[in-house]
Parts: C-alpha cells; structure tokens; sequence
C-alpha cells in the first residue's frame, strides 16, 4: 500500500480546499515548465533514501513506491509515491526540506497541507496528524524494521548452523557439500499490520549440461510449516500458500518469531542438513516419502534435479508431474524440459 503526496511551487494555498483545487488544475498544466527545486529536492530525498529503482527487488530498506524519482515531471505539479509503512519516518522529512525550497506538500490521505513556512493547514475543526522520526514503538512501522527484527530473531538459530547474514532481500545464506541454501522473508506491508513468512531455496550443484538446462526452470523451494503440522508443531499463522503470521506490534512479531524459531530447530533444519548435497535434496524433493515431498514446490526442477542424480523413478515422477499440472502451458514446458533431458542422453 502507498500514499501520495502532492509537491508545487506556486501558489500557496490557504486552505485545504484551495489545496485541493489546486492539484486537479496544475496536474492538467503542460504548458508552465516545473520549478527547479524539484530536481534539488530529489537529490536531498534520494540521498537519505535511495530510489527504487536502485535497490534489489523487496529491499526492505525501500521507502518509495515508484520511481525513477529524479524531480523530472511535465509540468507544475510532482506527484510522490511513498510506501504506506514508511509515512510516520520519512514524510516529515519529506515536508522540511520541500519547504525549505520553497515547494508546498499536500497529503490528500490525511487532507493537511505542509506550507513552506512549516504551518499545517488541515480541514476546520480538526487538529493536525504530527509525525516525527522516532516511530511508536508501540507498533511496527516498516518492511525494514520487520526485516531486521525477523534476522535478530532467526540469527541464534541459523548461525550455528553454518548461516552467514547477509544485507539486502536474502538475509541468511550458506554453502552445504553440493548445495547452496538461502533462507527468504516475504513480508508484506499494511501498515499498521505486517505478514510474514518463510521459505528455503535451494541451488544444488549440477554438472555443466543440467547446469545449461537448469537456466530455463524454476528454483527449488521449501516451506516448512506442511511437515511442522505433519508432526504437530502448532502454528498460529493462517495458512495460504504457505504458512503466514501477521503482526501489529513487536511483542506480536515476536511471539510468531517464537514459533518459527520451533520449526526451524523440530523440522527444518535436520531436514536442511539432510539436502546439501543434488542427491540429498532429490531424495527429499522426489523421495517417497508424502509428507517431505509435500514441503517443497512441484517445480520442473524436480524433474531436472531427478535426472541430475538418476533418480530410477525419474519416468514416474514425470508421469506424477503431468497429472498434477494439466494445463496446456504447463504440459508444453514439461514437454520442452524432457525434450532437454532426453537430448543430454544422447549426447556421447
């Protein structure tokens, strides 16, 4: 979710409802060249908080909700993207530095408008939403925040493990005999409330010619929380494609980190440690055993993987793979990836 701010130069408004009619007749302005401050205002903004456009996809260090913000518009009126979750920080900082060149800020979520002189116009009656840059610790307040509580909290658990922590969208990592490991967040942002789950991809060592291959399929990943339930470990998150925990406060992130912290230690890392090799994970991936193979997604890398090891079920494991994804794209990729396949058994 994201909120929008309306940036202009000329005129100043004295009302909320002139603020209004200001940004419907500017926004149709093509003629007036835009002001010069919005240029230097990006600069200022981007230099405490990159653009977009410059970060890894789900950084969660991201503030924006489009870009590229470079100050560059058609006409008199600039219309700023800011992610729902970053407000209470980043738009007081938004509404200074406009106003110290000269630009007017209006917030047409909140109807208040921030003059250069630093006066608040809000609707009559109504007192002003004050934001300041120390967030209520009350409540959670951005994917940043969530992201670095989840690393702090998963840290004593992966650590031990032979987990590295790294910055930006894969917070942990680590390299097994034959396979790399990488632990992800998805975390989405409603602010106040924020979800979250987890989930391992896996990028086994293949030799060269499945290497080639392995290009065209998707990664293999696991979801821990279909095996946690197999066993019994109770989990409050809502089940969805995989099993999601929301949070409004830390001390609620917490106790869903508590739980993660469970199945991670009963169930996912044993079976972590039983998958660091292409031979291992294929006996989890295309085992027979039901409730393991239920962990991980039914991707062509299966397949691939199977016949990586030579997996002897490989030609069920097709079969099983046709049946359970009928359609006509999905069997045509099937179709092109045993094609592949059948081409490296031919090569002397």
């Amino acid at each position: 979710m994201s909120t929008v701010l309306h940036l202009w130069a000329q005129p100043v408004p004295t009302s909320v409802a002139q603020a209004q009619a200001l940004v419907t007749q500017l926004a149709a302005d093509t003629a007036t060249a835009p002001p010069p401050a919005f240029v230097a205002l990006a600069k200022q903004l981007t230099a405490r908080h990159p653009c977009i456009t410059t970060l890894d996809d789900d950084d969660p260090s991201a503030v924006w909700s489009d870009g590229s913000l470079d100050g560059r518009t058609r006409g008199p009126l600039w219309t700023l993207g800011l992610l729902s979750g970053a407000v209470r920080r980043v738009l007081p900082f938004v509404a200074a530095s406009a106003g110290a060149l000269g630009l007017t800020v209006f917030d047409p979520q909140t109807a208040q408008v921030y003059l250069p002189c630093g006066q608040v116009l809000t609707l009559p009656g109504r007192a002003p939403v004050r934001y300041d840059d120390a967030p209520d610790d009350s409540e959670l307040h951005s994917k940043a925040q969530v992201h670095q509580l989840l690393v702090d909290g998963l840290r004593p658990v992966l650590e031990p493990h032979g987990f590295k922590v790294l910055k930006g969208s894969i917070p942990f990592k680590r390299k097994g005999r034959g396979c790399v490991q990488e632990i992800l967040f998805d975390i989405n942002d409603y602010a106040p409330l924020f979800e979250w789950s987890l989930s391992t991809r896996f990028a086994p060592n293949l030799d060269a010619a499945h290497a080639a291959v392995a290009d065209s399929v998707a990664d293999v990943y696991a979801d821990f929380s279909a095996l946690a339930l197999a066993q019994g470990i109770h989990l409050t998150g809502e089940r969805g494609y995989s099993w999601r925990f929301a949070a409004r406060t830390p001390a609620e992130l917490a106790k869903s980190l508590a739980e993660a912290r469970a199945m991670l230690t009963q169930v996912g890392l044993p079976l972590l440690n039983r998958c660091d090799t292409a031979a291992g994970l294929d006996d989890a991936v295309n085992g027979t055993d039901a409730a393991i193979r239920a962990v991980f997604t039914r991707s062509n890398f299966s397949l691939l993987l199977a016949h990586a090891v030579g997996n002897p079920r490989f030609d069920l494991l097709v079969t099983e793979m046709r049946q359970h994804n009928p359609s006509d794209w999905a069997q045509g990729k099937i179709n092109d990836l045993v094609a592949a396949l059948d081409r490296l058994k031919a090569t002397p």
